[in-house]
């Protein structure tokens, strides 16, 4: 654990990795008609509040993420292709191209995401060969939750001071205990609005979900 040595990070280092990331992307996307069609891209990172991103706990989540994806390609028989992954101040990328159509490999992502508390952590994008980023819309599925309260994610990111000086101590506490979140591909239920981040505190309703550690396999 020696090598992780707490680092704020700054709004530059952020956009720094967000351009390399990009451009990895597009060297990624290049090298895709160099292979048999279908292919798709996959990014896989950890969606961690607070300006610290790299700890020896969120690299062991992210570990344990790498191996779940992994495992769950290879069990479908889809080949992973140019995997390369970015390890920086901002956090742990990992990228490949995947042997499949990228609405197969959105499935096997979305699946991931809802199986498991730590998996709300988890930050998987899937691209086509043109660059489009599949969203869960694209399958008729509702957005992902905020870590806090039943809010859409993309809305409580609104206000992201507020979210992050809340949410960190849940993201820190995080497990792989199951989550009761319905299967991915069920027909999606009516969405309970609430109270964003932004106002009123709301009480983290899942909050004995963040209380076990990541399984032994995947510490270093």
């Amino acid at each position: 654990m020696s090598d992780f040595i707490p680092y704020l990070v700054s709004v530059e280092d952020m956009m720094r990795a967000r351009d390399e990331r990009v451009q990895v992307q597009n060297e990624m996307l290049a090298a895709a008609a160099s292979y048999p069609a279908p292919t798709a891209l996959l990014s896989f990172g950890m969606n961690i509040p607070g300006a610290v991103k790299q700890t020896p706990l969120i690299r062991s989540g992210f570990l344990f993420g790498k191996e779940r994806l992994t495992e769950l390609l290879q069990r479908e028989g889809h080949a992973i292709l140019l995997p390369r992954e970015l390890r920086r101040v901002s956090g742990d990328t990992w990228l490949c191209l995947v042997g499949a159509p990228p609405e197969a490999v959105k499935r096997l992502a979305v699946s991931l995401e809802d199986s498991e508390a730590l998996a709300r952590l988890f930050d998987i994008d899937v691209l086509d060969c043109e660059g489009r980023k599949l969203s869960r819309e694209d399958f008729s599925l509702p957005p992902r939750r905020c870590l806090l309260c039943e809010e859409a994610a993309i809305v409580c990111a609104e206000a992201a001071p507020t979210v992050s000086r809340r949410s960190f101590p849940v993201a820190k506490r995080c497990s792989a205990r199951p989550s009761r979140a319905p299967h991915p591909f069920s027909p999606p239920s009516k969405i309970k609005r609430r109270s964003p981040c932004s106002t009123k505190s709301t009480p983290h309703r899942n909050r004995d979900l963040w209380t076990a550690s990541i399984p032994a396999r995947t510490r270093i």
